[in-house]
């Protein structure tokens, strides 16, 4: 973010993720040092701790904060105490999540516990639907993300923007809430929109 400049309230509330295209968690604060205003750091919320970077980590602002991955290794990571942890959790809506595979007995449901019906989306599906193309990249193969405020392409691996062929963006498939284009999340085999940042089901 050399030569651009930042304020707390254009980055607090938004989702960081990396330059892989990995959500890291949400930026709670910016964090100014006084002594040297070089070393501000930026606080991102991973639900049980917080990580702090330098700012130098941003490598752009927009609907989401993208972080230079090779930063993370050098992160400060504070442990939160259980009790923000009880607060947030009662505060705070549910975050998106993995859903994740597990065991259940008809034994012991109660009226407040999930349907016991096996959930019948796919989860970790390799690609979509045939009457959807995934905009790749044309130098790495990578899934691009599309970013709305900028109307352009991105690939998070080259770390540029791509120009996508029409034929190619007439069966990408469009969020169904705002209509902007979504972006295939292979990490976890589904479609995001990065303007309603929500994941959404085609």
């Amino acid at each position: 973010m050399s030569g651009k400049s930042i304020t707390r309230g254009s980055v607090i509330g938004l989702n960081a993720y990396t330059t892989e295209a990995k959500l890291i968690g949400k930026v709670t604060d910016l964090e100014i040092d006084l002594a040297d205003p070089r070393n501000t750091m930026i606080v991102i919320d991973k639900g049980t701790e917080l990580v702090k970077l330098p700012v130098s980590a941003i490598k752009a602002v927009g609907d989401i904060v993208l972080i230079e991955s090779e930063a993370l290794a050098n992160a400060v990571t504070m442990k939160k105490s259980a009790a923000e942890t009880r607060v947030e959790a009662a505060t705070q809506p549910a975050q998106v999540t993995t859903p994740t595979t597990t065991t259940t007995t008809t034994a012991t449901t109660t009226a407040t516990t999930a349907p016991t019906t096996p959930v019948t989306q796919p989860v970790t599906q390799a690609a979509p639907a045939t009457q959807y193309v995934i905009p790749r990249c044309p130098n790495c193969g990578s899934a691009l993300i599309y970013y709305p405020k900028y109307r352009a392409w991105y690939c998070p691996k080259c770390r540029k923007y791509v120009t996508v062929s029409p034929d190619v963006l007439s069966r990408v498939p469009r969020c169904p809430y705002c209509g902007n284009y979504l972006s295939y999340i292979e990490q976890y085999g589904k479609w995001y929109c990065y303007n309603c940042n929500r994941y959404v089901e085609i």
